[in-house]
């Protein structure tokens, strides 16, 4: 599910001499093992099967930013269930609050969902200076959350654009 750092070197948005994998592993540090965070980390799945999630974060040093890709594996609930939330979620949040920086949502965004993945979900903010852009889709109990951030909202949008293409091959194979 998780995307290899040879894929990505080979997209030009992240072609820089720069490039490097700045973290690999069970969750991200700030959040909740297990649980699909929307809005800054509050909960879009359940806390309480959260240890029973097996659940994957990845992520680079692009030279314009970083670019993450968290992979959770439910046993209970469906992507669908989660995305919905994580919609509701979004739809309700005009800010979050992440390593002493406020993000705050932008009017819209440029981030373009691949077809066939019912509930897929993209969102941009901006925060000091940065922005950072997610996007979240799945398939079947699988639910990856992307995220990109750079210097402003297009290079943000470039980014996760290019990550979403090797996501979405290996999540298109798996059952809805």
């Amino acid at each position: 599910m998780l995307v290899t750092d040879a894929e990505l070197k080979a997209d030009a948005a992240f072609g820089s001499a720069d490039f490097e994998r700045t973290f690999d592993q069970d969750h991200q540090v700030n959040y909740a093992y297990g649980v699909v965070p929307a809005c800054g980390p509050r909960a879009a799945s359940s806390t309480t099967e959260g240890r029973a999630v097996h659940a994957w974060s990845r992520g680079w040093w692009t030279g314009h930013g970083i670019a993450g890709q968290d992979a959770y594996v439910l046993p209970e609930q469906t992507a669908e269930t989660v995305l919905a939330k994580v919609k509701s979620n979004l739809a309700g949040c005009g800010s979050f609050h992440e390593d002493d920086v406020t993000y705050q949502k932008t009017a819209k965004n440029q981030v373009k969902l691949p077809a066939g993945f019912p509930g897929a979900v993209a969102v941009c903010f901006e925060g000091s200076g940065d922005s950072a852009c997610f996007a979240y889709l799945g398939r079947g109990h699988v639910v990856v959350r992307l995220f990109s951030t750079a210097e402003d909202q297009a290079a943000a949008q470039k980014q996760l654009q290019a990550l979403l293409v090797p996501v979405v091959a290996r999540l298109r194979p798996l059952p809805a």
